[in-house]
């Protein structure tokens, strides 16, 4: 029975006229409101039982993107089992298992007291880039092959990833919004991948940046270090 109903029916006899009832039952309407509110509260709460637009929510308080791909059920059930999902925070197999999840690409590792990927020429690890940061002790650049510097370092490797070349002569306006260069790679693709390492890596560990292989076969780099990861 709703709140409205039994408002107007427990009313005393000389209430029980049709707009007395009108009346009591728009007080019970009120309560049923409230009633049911508390009750969505509630649900929303609940990753299992909260309405879809509450599952943005959740996800960000696990800190888990929803993939590209994911449907709200889909995404619902990785949530709920996000107690299992996030026991690999912090390690390479988490961080592997969330860079394939997104459907990007094929990743693999290379840190820099590890193997360099096997398509790689010359001395590994690579020679650092860019100025000098600000906080660093000791020689800049680490020169490539130097491990012992800076064995913290890693990268990133995309295989087989789902994006074409984009070059200077193709049309597109320096400042154009919505693609990159380099690639047809869109910033929001570009941010995904950078913000699941930034998650998901080893925090002693640091990404330097991400080797694209592109629908051509070529490959560009995203650097995510110093300023992104």
């Amino acid at each position: 029975m709703t709140y409205k109903q039994f408002q107007a029916d427990s009313a005393p006899p000389a209430l029980q006229d049709g707009r007395w009832r009108a009346l009591t039952g728009t007080l019970g309407d009120a309560k049923d409101a409230a009633a049911q509110a508390a009750r969505d509260a509630a649900k929303a709460g609940l990753v299992g039982d909260c309405p879809d637009d509450a599952l943005g929510h959740h996800a960000r308080e696990r800190s888990l993107e929803r993939l590209p791909t994911e449907t709200a059920a889909q995404h619902r059930a990785r949530l709920v089992a996000a107690a299992t999902a996030l026991e690999l925070v912090g390690t390479e197999a988490g961080l592997l298992a969330a860079l394939t999840a997104i459907g990007y690409g094929t990743p693999t590792i290379h840190t820099a007291i590890g193997a360099a990927p096997p398509w790689w020429v010359g001395a590994w690890p690579p020679e650092s880039e860019g100025n000098r940061p600000p906080s660093w002790v000791g020689a800049w650049p680490v020169l490539a092959g130097d491990v012992s510097s800076w064995p913290s370092r890693f990268w990133v490797n995309l295989e087989n990833t789902v994006w074409g070349n984009e070059t200077w002569n193709g049309g597109r306006a320096w400042g154009e919004a919505g693609f990159t260069w380099g690639s047809n790679a869109t910033p929001a693709q570009v941010q995904l991948v950078k913000r699941v390492i930034k998650r998901w890596r080893p925090a002693h560990c640091v990404c330097i940046g991400v080797f694209v292989e592109l629908t051509t076969g070529t490959r560009i780099f995203w650097p995510t270090w110093p300023h992104e990861v």
